[in-house]
């Protein structure tokens, strides 16, 4: 699941998915060329989307319904990110605040 996290193509397609789900269709029909077979793959196999059989289709089309795990991504996604905020300002701290303290301390010590 980490790899969903930094794969911006496959958030955006999701988001777009969940977008039309929003909208009061329980299930989509996708196919090529405006979606890519890979990715919806792939959120499928992840629990994202769950695939219908869509085998009366030609060439690759997926019946696609949303899942829990899907609708609850974004909110992983942004607490994730905040998680990863808080972590770089805290380490930014660390460094910065003795380097500050040196930075006084060889001023005061040339000034005397």
């Amino acid at each position: 699941m980490e790899d969903l996290y930094r794969d911006k193509e496959i958030q955006v397609l999701l988001q777009c998915l969940y977008e039309e789900f929003s909208q009061g269709k329980s299930e989509i029909s996708v196919s090529a060329p405006s979606y890519k077979q890979g990715q919806v793959d792939v959120l499928v196999a992840r629990g994202l989307v769950k695939k219908l059989d869509a085998s009366t289709l030609s060439g690759w089309g997926y019946i696609l319904r949303p899942t829990h795990e899907g609708e609850t991504f974004f909110k992983r996604l942004d607490e994730k990110k905040k998680e990863n905020r808080k972590h770089t300002i805290t380490e930014t701290v660390k460094w910065l605040i003795p380097t500050i303290i040196s930075i006084i301390a060889l001023i005061v010590s040339i000034l005397k």
